[in-house]
């Protein structure tokens, strides 16, 4: 008995089995299977924190991850969910005092804004014989003045005695707000003798559309809580305290570039920037890796390492990147993720290749690796490109372990990702997904069946095998196939 085997590239195949697109859309139904309170919280409770914001920012990977997006359709049942968030928070989604809550919720509205665009989901009221000459106010949802101009111009505004739509050049004659668009008099005359509009003027809704989320809720923040002196750019940790946090730093990098990218407007640029150069200069002081935080008043810096403040600060270069064409922004991000592959220094002791767990309560450490995989995984978002070779393969195997050794029947998850998974609780679950859907890399998943001719022969001049026909799987830029014929 021979044995052949087959080697197209210095690869290992995984023998377990990868989640597939589909399973992401099943760990979607796991996570709504808890139920979503009236507030918007997986389970009973009724407080928006941090990890509540973290499984809708994952459910949103999965749909855009999970579905094809030539026919991917909105989520009735996500758009209920993040309704009843709305309503229980205003539009700003400053929901408390901890600044980096704030800051994935406005993440969460941007993302959504990425996967299926902005939509209105209250109905519009008829408004008739507004007199824009008066100190009479209307209001068309948006913050942006250029954008309110357009909207006037775009049918919604009608002069009622000529019935004409006002042109852009006309609309933009009246003054407005900064927030909302406010339509306001500046004495003009051109639009018609009278001074009468009509039209569709204002929105009911639960909350903006949900870029604006995202505009209203960076106002809150930028510049009220960044700091000054030597923490000049940095954003605090919670709202009136003295620290000044990598986290919320790199969160507000990632927003405010996601913002720029979107909006084009210089301040968010800026900010971007200037949050991703306090973090360079205090969070990493030259290492590869980030600290916790900064004093404002003693600029004292707490070097401690996690890896949530990685994963969000190569989350930040890779947004640089995406908004500016930067790619340097990206490299450094790269050679940061495959230096954590290459040191370990996080992973399991028993199972190989798998970040270790902190244990399985259900604090905020439970969260933290779920985060690196999400950070590193944006690099390949934007760019699909591990011309090392170990970075795929590593966020792969995160994956691959949480959805073979974490999951119940019921697709739900439990603390440990390297299992056994004996219950499962909403945080348990709002940690895990992240891991397991940044570990989730579409092209990974590419998979097709070839058939090959092979030309071989033993000494005598016999055919060892005349034809072969097996399974080819891409991982990153590799092409690898493992088979095994008895003969």
């Amino acid at each position: 008995m021979k044995h052949l085997l087959v080697f197209l590239s210095l690869a290992v195949l995984a023998t377990s089995q990868q989640p597939t697109p589909q399973d992401l859309l099943k760990a979607v139904d796991g996570m709504f299977s808890f139920g979503v309170s009236d507030v918007g919280t997986f389970g009973p409770g009724n407080y928006l924190d941090w990890q509540v914001a973290l499984a809708y920012n994952a459910i949103i990977d999965a749909i855009d991850w999970g579905t094809d997006p030539t026919t991917r359709q909105r989520s009735a049942r996500l758009d209920n969910a993040l309704t009843k968030v709305r309503t229980h928070i205003p539009d700003s989604l400053q929901q408390n005092e901890w600044n980096d809550d704030n800051e994935w919720y406005g993440l969460m509205a941007i993302r959504y804004h990425e996967t299926f665009g902005d939509t209105f989901d209250g109905a519009f009221t008829t408004q008739t014989g507004i007199n824009i000459q008066s100190n009479s106010f209307t209001t068309i949802y948006s913050n942006s003045p250029n954008y309110c101009g357009t909207v006037c111009a775009g049918n919604l505004m009608v002069d009622p005695i000529f019935h004409r739509h006002l042109t852009v050049s006309q609309c933009n004659a009246y003054s407005w707000s900064d927030n909302k668009c406010y339509l306001k008099s500046k004495n003009e005359t051109s639009i018609s003798a009278s001074g009468y509009t009509s039209g569709v003027v204002i929105r009911n809704s639960t909350g903006a559309n949900y870029l604006d989320i995202a505009t209203n809720m960076w106002e809150k923040l930028n510049p009220k809580w960044i700091g000054q002196g030597c923490v000049k750019g940095a954003m605090t940790w919670k709202q009136g305290l003295d620290y000044f946090a990598t986290i919320s730093s790199n969160l507000n990098t990632v927003v405010s570039a996601k913002l720029y990218k979107y909006k084009k407007e210089q301040k968010y640029l800026d900010a971007a920037l200037a949050s991703n150069a306090f973090v360079e200069k205090w969070g990493r002081a030259g290492r590869d890796c980030v600290g916790d935080g900064v004093n404002g008043t003693s600029c004292k810096v707490n070097y401690d390492c996690t890896t949530y403040n990685l994963g969000i600060y190569i989350m930040g270069l890779s947004a640089l990147s995406e908004a500016t064409g930067n790619m340097s922004y990206w490299n450094e991000g790269y050679r940061l993720a495959v230096m954590e592959v290459k040191n370990k220094g996080w992973f399991d002791s028993k199972v190989p290749g798998v970040l270790g767990s902190p244990g399985p309560d259900c604090n905020d450490f439970s969260c933290f690796n779920g985060q690196l995989v999400r950070g590193i995984s944006s690099l390949f978002t934007f760019n699909y490109n591990d011309r090392n070779g170990t970075v795929i393969p590593f966020l792969a195997r995160q994956a691959e372990v949480i959805w073979n050794r974490d999951r119940l029947t019921n697709n739900t998850f439990g603390p440990i990702w390297i299992g056994p998974a004996n219950s499962s609780r909403v945080c348990d679950n709002q940690c895990v997904l992240p891991g397991l859907f940044g570990g989730f890399i579409p092209y990974y998943q590419q998979r097709i069946s070839i058939s090959v001719s092979v030309s071989t022969s033993t000494a005598d001049g016999s055919s060892l095998v005349p034809h072969l026909t097996f399974l080819a799987t891409t991982v990153g830029s590799a092409l690898f196939v493992l088979y095994s014929n008895s003969v």
